[in-house]
Parts: structure tokens; C-alpha cells; sequence
């Protein structure tokens, strides 16, 4: 399976490929987040889509 998710997300032409990008929730918790990035990551080979994920600008908030 790893092979495969690599070729997806690695496409030979940027310039071509369609993105999805996941922005999630940072309210919620690590076994949230990559539950829901699984999620993601499977919806965006689904429908062909290199998935991107949206990081916050600042972690300051998430960080004590």
C-alpha cells in the first residue's frame, strides 16, 4: 500500500495534477487528526487528487 500512496502523491507533472486540499479542525485531538487525514487521503485517491494538507500560519496557539 505504501508504494502506492507514494506514486499518488508524487505525480511526474505538478502542472497537470488536481489538488485536494484538507484543512482540519484544530479544536479536536491527535487521534482525531489522523483519523480524519486518513479520511482525506483516501477521498483524494478516490477522486485523483494529490491531497495537501493546510498547516497553520502559527502554532503558538497549540503550543504551551
Amino acid at each position: 500500500m505504501q508504494p502506492l500512496i507514494y506514486a499518488h502523491q508524487h505525480p511526474a507533472d505538478c502542472s497537470t495534477a488536481k489538488f485536494l486540499v484538507y484543512q482540519h479542525p484544530w479544536h479536536s485531538g491527535l487521534g482525531a487528526f489522523v483519523d480524519m487525514l486518513a479520511d482525506a487521503l483516501a477521498w483524494a485517491m478516490a477522486e485523483d487528487r494529490v491531497l495537501l494538507i493546510d498547516y497553520p500560519t502559527s502554532w503558538t496557539k497549540y503550543v504551551s
